[in-house]
């Protein structure tokens, strides 16, 4: 898993870097559009980044990545405070990803990764197996019965 490191506050920096050094591998990055160009390269990737900052908020960032990616999404993990959770929550809307409010609680962020992890792996066995085509069901998933093709079927057959 490729995780994108897009905070520009140092203290706030350094604390997920002190995480993510221990058994994870990172990249940071400056920019919003270098997180879109990282994500253009390997699109199964976490991008955790400040939802509000001096220089960009989490809707240039969601706005970029929705311009520049086609159907792999990356999970967003937005560090945010109270004030602008419900706007977080809503700029994650489109796309798969979670929010942790600031001070980052380290237990928190790691169960959030893992979560994280397992999306992007859920996404990526979606997509490889969206070719396949799924078997017909002869029998109602609810009532157990047969459903309405298997009776015709199985009475065309009585009655030839």
């Amino acid at each position: 898993m490729n995780i994108l490191v897009f905070i520009h506050d140092e203290k706030l920096r350094s604390t997920i870097t002190g995480v993510l050094q221990n058994d994870r591998e990172y990249k940071i990055v400056e920019d919003y559009t270098d997180v879109a160009m990282e994500l253009a390269e390997d699109p199964d990737s976490v991008v955790v980044a400040e939802f509000e900052s001096k220089t960009f908020n989490g809707y240039d960032l969601v706005n970029q990545i929705m311009a520049s990616v086609n159907d792999e999404f990356p999970y967003i993990l937005f560090l945010t405070d109270a004030e602008n959770r419900n706007a977080a929550v809503d700029c994650i809307g489109p796309i798969p990803g979670d929010y942790l409010l600031k001070p980052i609680d380290t237990d928190d962020f790691s169960s959030r990764l893992n979560l994280a992890q397992k999306t992007l792996d859920l996404q990526r066995r979606i997509r490889e197996n969206r070719h396949l085509e799924a078997p017909p069901s002869i029998y109602d998933p609810i009532t157990g019965l047969l459903n309405k093709e298997a009776i015709y079927e199985r009475s065309l057959e009585e009655t030839n």
